[in-house]
């Protein structure tokens, strides 16, 4: 490792658990900072528009950026979008960050159930849609919320950084 500055970075398709896992590993790692690219959309506006996913990414950028001025650890929850992912891990690579990627998966039959239970539902077809195209990336960590409990992942991850 290079330096002792740790990121966490959780990705995943709809309704695998990614909020559900961040939150949870913000409490086992008290020290920090959560942040979440969803939070900032609801925030914003209610509606899914492209206008508020673009500021919220933008304001989501710049918060990391002073977080990481800082030298705060960070999880980064809800970054599945390449482009966005990829701007987010350069400025983390430039301030010389160790940088966890974890994709969480479940299965489609799972994901549909959870989606159900939510504040907010999606379509089946939007949750299929993103269950189907978003994929791990080179160097992900793969955690299947199907087959461990939210306490388990969280174990899983916090070994990992070696905490």
């Amino acid at each position: 490792m290079k330096t002792n500055k740790v990121a966490v970075i959780i990705r995943g398709p709809v309704a695998v658990g990614k909020t559900t896992t961040s939150q949870a590993l913000k409490q086992r790692l008290p020290s920090f900072v959560l942040l979440s690219i969803d939070v900032f959309r609801h925030m914003i506006a209610s509606d899914s528009s492209e206008s508020r996913t673009r500021i919220a990414r933008n304001v989501g950028a710049y918060f990391l950026e002073q977080v990481i001025a800082d030298g705060y650890n960070i999880i980064l929850e809800e970054v599945f979008h390449d482009e966005y992912y990829d701007r987010l891990k350069a400025k983390l690579l430039e301030n010389d960050y160790n940088i966890l990627t974890i994709f969480l998966t479940a299965s489609k039959d799972e994901v549909i159930n959870r989606n159900m239970n939510r504040e907010k539902v999606k379509s089946d077809e939007i949750v299929n849609t993103y269950h189907d195209i978003t994929q791990p990336g080179e160097g992900d960590v793969i955690i299947s919320t199907s087959e461990n409990t939210k306490e388990q992942t969280v174990e899983q991850i916090v070994k990992l950084i070696g905490f």
